[in-house]
């Protein structure tokens, strides 16, 4: 964990320096009053008279910016000297993005390196819980016994599709305590390892799942069966876990449950049409 830690910070003081370097050329510029900078100013409406205050506000927040201390209010105030910039190139019709996404890269770099920050800011990771389930026209038995072995899980497996040329590795007994699959392939379908954890006869099987790439992550997981009649099973897939920087910010913009979920319905629809066939 620790090394983990010094690596985001490490991260976070690298991106913050890179973020850096524009503003520190921008004021460079303004105390030279170069006639480009003086065009440029023109052309947005102010005056050549504040070239040197803008400069040394750049300098100023800058520095407070990249020193650990004051890092939290150089951030705020590069931020609103970011959305003055904003909304003079809005004023004259031009695009916005450059001063908008120096300010996130601006952020992002504060977020990696200010541990203080990490338990503050909407990004935290969160429990999160998937779960689906289908009614399956085959007794349990006959249908727990399909789910056991896990060499079977790659006939219906959602994520595996994506990938026709992912490694498939596995060592131990299937089917047994101790049994670990493990996957290896391009970037939608990354890289992990899912390991049998426990057993219960024609009721649960339980998992570890143990996600490398794209993102390190460990979840549980588990294959119910319910007998709804004398030849019909119900299926639950459910796998649980928490989200980790940066999944749990892209958590803040799309909803998990809907695209894990809808790989779960997927899944468990091709193993209906595999066992009912």
């Amino acid at each position: 964990m620790k090394f983990k830690a010094n690596k985001k910070v490490l991260t976070g003081r690298v991106i913050s320096a890179l973020v850096s370097l524009p503003f520190f050329m921008s004021a460079a510029m303004k105390f030279a009053h170069g006639p480009q900078v003086i065009e440029g100013m023109a052309h947005y409406g102010w005056n050549e008279s504040i070239l040197i205050k803008l400069g040394v506000l750049e300098i100023t927040s800058i520095l407070l910016y990249l020193l650990p201390p004051t890092s939290v209010l150089g951030t705020i105030l590069l931020t609103g000297y970011l959305g003055g910039a904003i909304a003079t190139h809005l004023r004259v019709d031009e695009s916005a993005a450059a001063p908008a996404i120096i300010g996130v890269i601006a952020w992002l770099g504060l977020f990696l390196r200010e541990e203080r920050l990490w338990d503050l800011l909407p990004v935290r990771g969160k429990e999160i819980v998937y779960v689906r389930e289908i009614i399956i026209n085959r007794p349990l038995a006959e249908v727990f016994n399909y789910l056991r072995p896990l060499d079977n899980f790659r006939n219906w497996n959602p994520f595996l599709r994506k990938d026709l040329k992912v490694n498939l590795q596995s060592r131990g007994t299937d089917g047994q305590v101790g049994y670990v699959a493990t996957w290896d392939g391009n970037r939608e379908v990354g890289s992990g390892e899912q390991e049998i954890t426990r057993i219960l006869e024609n009721e649960r099987i339980e998992f570890e799942l143990r996600f490398k790439k794209p993102f390190a992550a460990t979840n549980r997981a588990y294959f119910s069966t319910e007998a709804v009649g004398a030849s019909q099973t119900r299926v639950r897939w459910s796998m649980t876990g928490k989200t980790s920087f940066p999944m749990s910010v892209i958590c803040v913009f799309f909803s998990l449950d809907k695209m894990i979920g809808g790989e779960f319905e997927w899944g468990l629809s091709k193993l209906k049409s595999i066992l009912e066939k």
